[in-house]
């Protein structure tokens, strides 16, 4: 969709996860995607939740995920940030916060290798 010369996007989707290691555990939750932007500009948020569930129960947790991504293009270099935040919480009062944060410059080459 396209408002004032603004491209819009809302995509939902299917989170799949997987906690590696000797009781390793896999979640599935939903996803939703948001994105804004123009031929320069573009803003993206990515939202996630999911619960690991065990045998025993002490050992489930609540996954909860966003992110925020930021790019901009001229020509053919793209500049970016990108942050995200991810929230586990095994039971009340013992939860666990990670951050990543990434700053990016990426550069498309216009011709193929090998031409």
């Amino acid at each position: 969709m396209s408002v004032k010369g603004l491209d819009l996007s809302l995509s939902p989707s299917v989170v799949y996860e997987e906690a590696r290691g000797p009781r390793g555990r896999a979640t599935v939750g939903p996803g939703l995607a948001l994105e804004a932007g123009n031929d320069r500009h573009r803003l993206r948020l990515q939202l996630g939740r999911g619960a690991f569930e065990a045998e025993d129960a002490s050992r489930s947790a609540d996954h909860e995920r966003v992110s925020l991504g930021y790019e901009y293009r001229r020509g053919q270099h793209r500049v970016g940030v990108e942050i995200e935040r991810s929230l586990r919480d095994p039971a009340e009062g013992e939860s666990s916060d990670a951050v990543r944060a990434g700053v990016y410059w990426r550069y498309d080459f216009d011709r193929t290798f090998g031409d």
